[in-house]
C-alpha cells in the first residue's frame, strides 16, 4: 500500500542568478533545461505535489516564464529571505511537511524522500536530512515540518539562517528533534568528483551521465554511482 504524502510537497529552490554558473538551471541537460530535469526527477518520486520555489527579483523572471510555460509548478517569493519563500510556498499547497530540493542536484536520491518523511510524520522529527558526511555530493536531500520552519524564522537573528533554508536547524539542534540517515551512498566512491552542477566541467559530466539513463526518472542513486565510475572516474584511473 502506497503512504499518504498528500500533505507533503517537494519543494526545488531555483534562481537565475549563480555566482558560479549564470544561468546554469535553464541549460541543457538531456534535452531539456536542468530544472525541468531535477522537476521531473522529483515528480517520478512518492510525493506528487512538487514546486519551484524561484524568487521575485526580474532576473529570475526567466525561470518564471519557462515554468509558467511549460506547465511546471512555480512559486516566487523573497530572493534573500528563502526560509520565508519555503513557508508561503507550503501555505500556499496547503502541506504540513516539506522536502527541500536545490535545482542544481538533478541526481538527487528521490528514494529518500519517504525516508526522511516517513520520520517526520511517523516519528516527530522536526528536521531530517541525509548525512553529507557518508553521502556522494548531489544525491542529498532534507524534509522539515512547516511548523518547525516557522519557528526557525521567528527565532533567525542571523540573515544567513534566513538565507540558508535549514542552517538555523543545524546550528539549533537542541531545539528541534533531528535526525541524519545514512542511505550507503557512500561518498568515499566518487573520488573527490561531485554530482551538483556548480561549474561547466559539472554540467558536461551530468550530461554524460543523464545520456546512459536515456529519460529514465525512476533511475536510483546507485545507478548514478555505476554510470559516473565508467563514464568518469574510470576515464581518470585509466589515464
Amino acid at each position: 500500500m502506497l503512504k499518504d504524502y498528500s500533505d507533503c510537497a517537494v519543494v526545488i529552490q531555483a534562481r537565475h542568478s549563480s555566482a558560479r554558473l549564470p544561468g546554469k538551471v535553464l541549460m541543457d541537460l538531456a534535452g531539456m533545461p536542468l530544472l525541468e530535469f531535477v522537476y521531473r526527477r522529483c515528480k517520478a518520486s512518492a510525493v506528487t505535489k512538487v514546486v519551484v520555489a524561484t524568487s521575485t527579483e526580474e532576473d529570475d523572471d526567466q525561470v518564471y516564464n519557462f515554468c509558467r510555460s511549460h506547465s511546471l509548478d512555480v512559486f516566487r517569493g523573497s530572493l534573500n529571505n528563502v526560509l520565508e519563500r519555503y513557508i508561503r510556498a507550503a501555505e500556499g499547497l496547503g502541506v504540513k511537511y516539506l522536502v527541500r530540493v536545490c535545482a542544481d542536484s538533478p541526481f538527487v536520491e528521490t528514494s529518500a524522500f519517504s525516508v526522511l518523511l516517513d520520520a517526520l510524520k511517523g516519528r516527530g522529527f522536526d528536521y531530517a536530512a541525509i548525512d553529507k558526511k557518508t553521502t556522494a555530493a548531489g544525491f542529498i536531500c532534507e524534509a522539515f515540518t512547516l511548523a518547525a520552519a516557522k519557528k526557525a524564522a521567528g527565532l533567525a537573528v542571523d540573515q544567513e539562517d534566513l538565507e540558508h533554508v535549514t542552517r538555523y536547524f543545524i546550528n539549533h539542534a537542541e531545539e528541534f528533534k533531528t535526525g541524519y540517515f545514512d542511505l550507503g551512498l557512500g561518498a568515499d566512491s566518487m573520488n573527490g568528483s561531485k554530482l551538483t552542477v556548480d561549474f561547466p566541467e559539472d554540467l558536461e559530466n551530468a550530461r554524460k551521465i543523464a545520456k546512459v539513463l536515456k529519460g529514465d526518472f525512476t533511475f536510483r542513486a546507485r545507478d548514478v554511482l555505476e554510470i559516473a565510475d565508467k563514464q568518469l572516474l574510470g576515464r581518470r584511473r585509466a589515464l
